[in-house]
């Protein structure tokens, strides 16, 4: 028996991608509220542990162990579970969804216009703007060697 093959449009294709990125965000959201809970939890036993007097019962629950258990839960269980990997993969596949629609639904170009002849005004403005940009490229290339030149002889007289 032949499979059927599920052809996604892109829009489709950006939807799916949409919902998945909240999944993963509601997921993290999720992992959160319990690690405040399981926090909450080791700021009792804390409190439990500090309260006691000194004696053998308190040595399985020192407060520093409490807190030597909270410094271990962040990294080992918060960052493992909110699944960091799936928020970066789920924004790539956005990423390349949109850039999918957006070729999806490109219009095709235009033919391209033919020049404009210009007046003799514009002509000269555009004669003009491009002079004052070379000027400026010239002053830009002296300057540009002159500091080279001064740091060269810093360089110089700073070796001798």
């Amino acid at each position: 028996m032949a499979k059927k093959m599920k052809i996604q449009t892109p829009a489709l294709n950006l939807d799916f991608c949409l919902n998945s990125g909240l999944e993963t965000i509601n997921n993290a959201a999720e992992t959160l509220e319990r690690a405040a809970n399981e926090i909450r939890r080791y700021a009792q036993r804390y409190a439990a542990s500090s309260a006691e007097p000194d004696s053998i019962s308190r040595i399985s629950r020192k407060p520093e162990d409490v807190l030597s258990w909270v410094v271990n839960y962040i990294p080992g269980n918060i960052l493992v579970n909110c699944r960091l990997d799936l928020m970066i993969s789920r924004a790539a596949e956005i990423a390349q969804a949109r850039a999918e629609l957006r070729i999806a639904t490109k219009k095709p170009a235009a033919a391209p216009q033919p020049p404009q002849k210009l007046t003799p005004e514009e002509r000269k403005a555009e004669a003009q703007a491009r002079r004052d940009s070379e000027r400026r490229n010239h002053r830009y290339e002296g300057r540009r060697r002159w500091k080279q030149y001064v740091k060269e002889q810093a360089r110089v007289n700073r070796d001798s």
